[in-house]
């Protein structure tokens, strides 16, 4: 969320200020836009405004995408602060959806001017989806190959380079630091208020991970009301055609149960969710358990300064098998040398900081440890740990209708396992990146980015038959976007997008 400048004039101590709710669940509307005479402003990520006046007569409206607008006259007399609330109703408006993965800060997704798909909560609610891949697949151009995904053709995942399509969780990468590799299991299906899934390259924003698109997995927030949701599942295997194939007695099952909650207590914001489930396959020895607890915490200081952290704890125990024993009598029987077991818990913790200085410029700083640790039979156990922060600046330049973000980012990773007998991998990457978004009359956005990435590699000089000199390698590049949308008219919009790299 984003606010501008509430307009001050020096000398004067009397004004207008207050807060913009949605009369229909008393929550607070971040980003309305403020009009009083020829002053333009927005309320901040708290829906609070604040304007200096001198005394006299004003009009002050009050919009908000989705909602009707709301005008009201009043009286400003001298050295008095008058509190001015509006409560906006609700008017159905399908164009309403606002996404973050685009511009790194919230906007009408019709203002987008790259392809992106946006999955709400209720959809997955209707789907009774366990995993966010079996939603995922309603996506057009977007198709499920094994657990990897690929967008209009382009290959998701490529062994040694890790996944070219990057999963994020609240904006911050996920993917599992020693093979580049998405663990659906980790995203809180629980706690999820919506998918955005960007259809092409976002690299100039989000790095090389992100170069055939981007799912940005947007977990819950709690609002004035408490939201509470419980759900549970239950199915079963039905027996085989051929009574032959059949090696159970009682049916296989897959059941769990999910809980989650979502509640503002004062200034603290507090959110919790846990999944819990178990799964006895049709393949014979293969079952599995997986139990997730998470959640955030967030406390406003103030309007301008707030702080917290989002954390995701998983623990999955998991047998299972390569191969059948042979495809004719021993369906869905294991061949017995490729049996193999497997124990994991993974975790990630997210601390953030966000800041409005005196001109309302925007200061967010977000990090994330993601710890993964597998023991698995066969002397196949690995461990890996992502250390990533990113700082983040954004301007609003209400009188030229453009938006500035800025930022820096660090990512560390490192790695081992047994089967490289626990030699020690490591890479670590910087960047630099740089986006303008400027409105062109009212029918047209321009964008455009710009990143700069650093990568560094860091192994054994020598590591089975190749030798690095040093240990070392090194790589960089530039990366850069523009794109361009336009409302036709009411309800249609047509943009397109160039990248060079």
């Amino acid at each position: 969320m984003f606010s501008v400048p509430s307009t001050f004039t020096y000398g004067q101590n009397s004004g207008i200020k207050g807060i913009i709710k949605d009369n229909a669940s008393n929550e607070t509307l971040p980003s309305a836009s403020i009009k009083c005479n020829d002053i333009r402003l927005v309320s901040n990520e708290f829906g609070f405004y604040s304007i200096q006046l001198a005394p006299g007569t004003y009009s002050v409206e009050v919009t908000y995408i989705g909602f009707s607008a709301q005008i009201k006259n009043v009286i400003v007399l001298s050295d008095h602060w008058l509190t001015l609330d509006f409560n906006l109703s609700s008017s159905e408006n399908i164009l309403q959806t606002f996404v973050i993965s685009d511009s790194r800060y919230s906007k009408p997704i019709t203002e987008s001017s790259i392809s992106i798909e946006v999955l709400k909560s209720a959809l997955l609610d209707h789907l009774n989806s366990t995993s966010i891949a079996s939603a995922l697949d309603k996506v057009p151009g977007l198709t499920m190959v094994g657990d990897q995904v690929n967008i209009r053709g382009g290959a998701g995942y490529s062994y040694g380079a890790g996944s070219r399509v990057l999963l994020m969780i609240n904006d911050l990468p996920a993917l599992q630091a020693d093979a580049g590799y998405p663990n659906w299991d980790d995203v809180p299906v629980e706690n999820i208020e919506q998918i955005e899934v960007i259809k092409g390259a976002a690299s100039a924003s989000y790095g090389s991970s992100a170069l055939n698109g981007l799912i940005n997995v947007r977990t819950r927030y709690a609002k004035s009301e408490p939201r509470t949701k419980a759900s549970i599942f239950y199915g079963i295997t039905l027996s085989p055609k051929n009574k032959n194939q059949q090696w159970w007695s009682s049916s296989p099952y897959n059941t769990g149960i999910s809980f989650s909650h979502a509640q503002k207590y004062g200034k603290l914001d507090l959110v919790l969710g846990s999944y819990l489930q178990k799964n006895m396959s049709y393949n014979q020895s293969s079952r599995g358990e997986n139990n997730r607890v998470n959640g955030s915490i967030q406390y406003r200081f103030s309007d301008r300064l707030s702080a917290g952290l989002h954390f995701n704890l998983n623990k999955r125990n998991s047998n299972s098998f390569f191969y059948w024993k042979d495809g004719v009598k021993a369906i869905y029987k294991p061949d017995s040398l490729t049996l193999s077991s497997s124990n994991s818990f993974r975790y990630h913790i997210d601390p953030f900081i966000t800041f409005f200085d005196k001109y309302n410029n925007k200061h967010s700083l977000k990090s994330r440890l993601y710890s993964v640790a597998n023991k698995v039979s066969n002397s196949q156990s690995n461990s890996s740990t992502m250390v990533y922060s990113e700082y983040q600046f954004q301007r609003n330049w209400e009188k030229a209708k453009l938006y500035t973000t800025g930022g820096l980012v660090y990512n560390y990773n490192e790695s081992n396992s047994d089967l490289f007998s626990r030699i020690p991998f490591s890479t670590v990457s910087t960047g630099i990146y740089a986006q303008i978004d400027k409105k062109l009359g009212d029918r047209t956005t321009f964008s455009a980015g710009w990143r700069y990435e650093d990568y560094k590699l860091h192994r054994p000089e020598i590591f089975l038959d190749d030798t690095l000199i040093g240990g070392v390698k090194k790589e960089n590049r530039n990366l850069w976007r523009f794109g361009i949308n336009s409302r036709l008219n009411n309800y249609t919009f047509h943009g397109f997008w160039f990248y060079r790299f």
